[in-house]
């Protein structure tokens, strides 16, 4: 990705764009991936300095992250890469192995929940990484800093399951920044109308524009 920061080559599993970065890093979690997610912000086709970075797995629990445009690390770089909008994702797959120097960074490194809570504001995830992470990984500032009033031994808790407790009667909602963003009218249209478009150049180069509706 960078001179500093150069991942291998890894296998492209899925490229798309998701309303929460909980469900690649939820799925990662399961499938126990060895890899990174390339992380795009949302607001990528309305800037011309769109945010950048990469998530480093390790069996499924995050141990690096990177952003390209500060060329920030860890936590840092966890910080540049949350946004509103919803982001685009490539999740790779690499070898064991393929990983081991680029973890050597150890300025980048992140708490293994930290991704979860950070970047997609689900603190159950966040805790279901933890408890699933290698003893090591798991520092008392890390459980410090990741702490939740969630439990993750709730009965019938699974990764991507709802990412917030529902509000109590007594307890407000307060809006999600993915509702924010949604909210805003003008930057929903603007997306979707770039997205139309990006729709019909592809469809073009397969030679599908017939076959593409409006």
């Amino acid at each position: 990705m960078t001179d500093r920061f150069p991942v291998p080559r890894g296998s492209l599993l899925r490229a798309h764009t998701v309303a929460s970065l909980a469900t690649p890093l939820s799925r990662a979690l399961t499938a126990e991936r060895t890899g990174y997610v390339v992380v795009e912000s949302g607001d990528r086709l309305l800037s011309t300095d769109a945010t950048r970075g990469v998530v480093t797995l390790a069996a499924g629990i995050p141990v690096l992250a990177y952003e390209t445009r500060t060329q920030r690390g860890g936590a840092d770089a966890l910080d540049a890469l949350a946004a509103p909008a919803p982001p685009r994702v490539e999740v790779y797959q690499t070898e064991p192995d393929a990983l081991d120097t680029v973890h050597d960074h150890e300025d980048c490194r992140v708490s293994p929940g930290a991704p979860a809570r950070r970047l997609a504001a689900d603190d159950r995830l966040a805790a279901e990484t933890r408890a699933r992470a290698p003893a090591d990984r798991v520092s008392r500032d890390a459980l410090a800093e990741e702490a939740t009033t969630d439990a993750v031994e709730n009965a019938g808790f699974t990764p991507g399951s709802d990412a917030t407790r529902p509000a109590s009667a007594d307890e407000p909602e307060t809006p999600t920044a993915l509702g924010a963003f949604l909210a805003d009218d003008e930057r929903v249209s603007a997306l979707r109308t770039a997205a139309r478009a990006e729709a019909r150049d592809r469809a073009a180069e397969w030679g599908l524009a017939d076959e593409l509706a409006e």
